[in-house]
């Protein structure tokens, strides 16, 4: 099958790119950093029998980036599915954050997220088949004081993925949403977090081996199930003490 990944170069996107070319698919790849993409192409050629391709763009800045995408996606082909790990966060995301942050924040965890798959939509429609997986987080959970845009952000990501199933539901599209907790990435080396951190190929292995799942949204690591309870419905008066 012929997949879309976004955000492919580092982290759970390289290692969906990893996992998803070791099982003979073809992919289109697509990050910011063109020396990066071309180093995992000829990494991914090695992996399995599939075609790789790539395209690098700043999705951040302007449409110009969609534009460019949207004709790299009618050259490539047919189209089966688009993983969605992309995501970016600050440390100066706090309540009272600078345009500029907020803007960059919003575009590249929601606004271009919604882009993406409204282009592709269409292309799943015709043949009434496809997949479509995107990425929250549980910092949307509840409301915070550190990363105020990002958590919203996610929260209006997971919105938007309902609607999409639901609108969807009558196909034989499948929409999923993946919520994760802390993974082990560049982001997080050498931070003490209060919980542990998931293996991104542990993460990338389940999501292909669940990709047939009418599960919609899900916590993973699976112990977060358990916990997102407890966060959602922790009394106000301790929950306000919390730093996180």
């Amino acid at each position: 099958m012929n997949f879309l990944i976004i955000g492919a170069s580092s982290g759970l996107g390289r290692a969906l790119a990893e996992e998803l070319a070791a099982n003979g698919h073809n992919l289109l790849i697509v990050a910011s950093d063109e020396r990066d993409l071309q180093a995992l192409c000829s990494d991914l050629s090695l992996r399995g029998t599939g075609i790789i391709d790539s395209f690098s763009c700043h999705i951040s800045f302007g449409d110009l980036w969609l534009d460019q995408l949207k004709k790299k996606i009618s050259i490539w082909g047919e189209l089966d599915g688009i993983f969605l790990p992309v995501g970016w966060s600050s440390d100066e995301d706090y309540i009272c954050s600078t345009s500029e942050i907020i803007n960059k924040i919003v575009e590249i965890n929601f606004t271009a997220v919604v882009k993406i798959i409204s282009y592709c939509l269409p292309i799943f429609l015709a043949k009434n088949k496809g997949y479509i997986v995107g990425f929250g987080s549980v910092s949307s959970l509840r409301g915070r004081s550190f990363n105020v845009v990002y958590a919203a952000a996610k929260r209006a990501l997971t919105s938007y993925f309902e609607s999409l199933r639901h609108a969807l539901a009558a196909t034989d599209i499948n929409v999923q949403i993946y919520q994760l907790g802390y993974l082990n990435t560049s982001n997080n080396w050498g931070r003490k977090l209060p919980f542990p951190k998931a293996d991104p190929v542990r993460v990338a292995q389940n999501i292909i081996k669940n990709l047939n799942g009418n599960f919609g949204s899900i916590f993973f690591p699976r112990f977060w199930s358990g916990l997102q309870y407890i966060v959602r419905w922790l009394p106000w008066v301790i929950f306000k003490r919390l730093k996180f």
